[in-house]
């Protein structure tokens, strides 16, 4: 059931807000596609769901939001099994342009602050006011949070680096750093460009070739990037650099 209440449009400068809404959605429900003028932020009370932009699909669960900014084209659709209960807040505003900088549209959220929304915007006096200052906190708080994520970022990046010849998995990573997978792996491609799992390939694969070209012969460069698999690591070497390790280095496995 959905329960969506409109504000008054104040034109406030900075955060304007525009509509707050909840709803439990039914199975597989969907909404989409659409487009709107102002930025839209759900947050997911519970279950789960799929968020499609024009190029992306995100899996999205309890304790996060994703984010829609103005003229986008979006679909989100509830899970058959475990569909979501979300809130969401419509806005505009100066301030709500900053988040044309978020690298990821989802977001973990560790507040309660969406849950305040429903009742605020049922306020007699002040309705407005109320929501504009749950926004301005919810602002703080996923900056505060994507600030922290880039640090997430840059160390996932350097334990790659220096972990490389060690038989490590993406699954570790995260792990190590006490993060979700899904979201530390969305981050990372949004900083590089790239998957984890690619980068690590790609960091072992041209390590590799460096020790072929000091002599190494294939089984050894393989073991020392992190391969115990000599065959799949031919695999993998031809596939990154277009050539055979064994012609690189024509020493005999």
């Amino acid at each position: 059931m959905s329960h969506e209440i409109f504000l008054i449009n104040k034109q406030f400068s900075d955060i304007n807000p525009l509509s707050v809404g909840s709803e439990k959605c039914a199975p597989g429900h969907s909404y989409g596609p659409a487009t709107r003028e102002y930025y839209l932020i759900h947050y997911v009370v519970s279950g789960g769901g799929t968020f499609f932009t024009e190029t992306e699909t995100y899996n999205v669960k309890a304790g996060e939001i994703f984010i829609i900014k103005p003229y986008e084209v979006t679909t989100y659709t509830a899970d058959n099994k475990n569909p979501w209960h979300y809130i969401w807040v419509g806005f505009s505003g100066k301030l709500a342009k900053m988040l044309d900088d978020i690298k990821t549209p989802v977001l973990p959220y560790r507040k309660n602050t969406f849950l305040d929304l429903p009742s605020c915007a049922k306020k007699n006096n002040m309705r407005e006011e109320t929501v504009v200052s749950k926004l301005f906190e919810i602002m703080a708080n996923i900056f505060d949070d994507e600030n922290e994520s880039a640090r997430y970022e840059q160390l996932a990046y350097d334990f790659i680096c220096s972990n490389y010849m060690r038989h490590i998995k993406v699954e570790e990573i995260a792990g190590q750093l006490g993060v979700n997978r899904q979201y530390l792996s969305r981050l990372f491609k949004a900083q590089y460009g790239i998957t984890m799992q690619d980068f690590l390939i790609k960091t072992r694969i041209d390590y590799a070739e460096k020790l072929l070209k000091k002599g190494y012969s294939v089984a050894e460069s393989a073991y020392m990037v992190g391969y115990e698999d000599v065959f799949n690591f031919s695999k993998m070497f031809k596939k990154q650099k277009g050539i055979s390790p064994s012609k690189i280095n024509r020493t005999i496995i």
